[in-house]
């Protein structure tokens, strides 16, 4: 059986940062998103995945991007991590001006606050409403090693998730239980949607998004609208 300590060997390599400033320019790049109310361990979860590290105090975010570089499906992918401030009721419009550009959106809440959890269905709800439903996203449940102090059940957790139509997995940010397999489980969504999208349902908004989230896609439709305009002259 796979446990999160044989993945992290098998996911996880280490790359100098001598290694990476060299490589940085010509990799994949996805962007990711981590959304949530303040307190749930946005950060901690990130500095555990990037550095294995654990922030064992609250910080309120305003806005910090991170960076690491791992292989996926036989490439290296750079990982660009975006933690905004929590949002609330009043600030759920804070991320709107983040949502261009964005590969992927991890939707996370405490298995021990249950606000986080309801406002993350509005969260969720203003989320779609600016960037649409078909957009690569998790539902993530972070400080399952608080499980003597639980208010969501995991139950209600997965109905949640496939009422939004997205994966759903618990982790800890302290323990680093499953925080790997989260980052994998994102990017293997992004590939899904990458692989699955039906260009003829899409606007002309929707169409010019997925292209500039996708560079690599975007290149390929320059070189064919360029094939096209070469035959047409002919």
């Amino acid at each position: 059986m796979l446990n999160d300590e044989n993945f992290n060997r098998s996911f996880v390599s280490p790359i100098l940062p001598s290694e990476a400033a060299g490589r940085t320019s010509h990799l994949k790049k996805r962007k990711i998103l981590v959304l949530g109310s303040p307190g749930v361990g946005k950060s901690a979860m990130i500095m555990r995945f990037k550095d294995d590290i654990f922030l064992d105090y609250y910080d309120p975010t305003i806005q910090t991007t991170y960076k690491k570089v791992l292989p996926f499906n036989n490439e290296s992918i750079e990982l660009e991590l975006l933690d905004i401030d929590g949002q609330t009721e009043y600030t759920i419009f804070s991320f709107s001006k983040f949502s261009f550009g964005i590969h992927g959106y991890i939707l996370s809440y405490s298995i021990e606050n249950r606000q986080s959890f309801e406002l993350l269905k509005i969260i969720h709800s203003k989320l779609i409403a600016l960037v649409g439903r078909d957009v690569p996203k998790i539902l993530v449940a972070n400080k399952c090693d608080l499980n003597n102090k639980r208010k969501i059940s995991a139950e209600e957790g997965k109905a949640l998730s496939k009422t939004i139509n997205c994966p759903y997995i618990e982790v800890s940010a302290k323990s680093s239980d499953n925080i790997n397999k989260m980052f994998h489980l994102m990017l293997v969504e992004i590939k899904k949607y990458e692989n699955n999208v039906d260009f003829k349902g899409l606007t002309c908004k929707k169409l010019f998004e997925f292209f500039v989230r996708n560079e690599s896609c975007l290149i390929k439709l320059f070189y064919v609208l360029m094939a096209l305009n070469i035959v047409r002259k002919k």
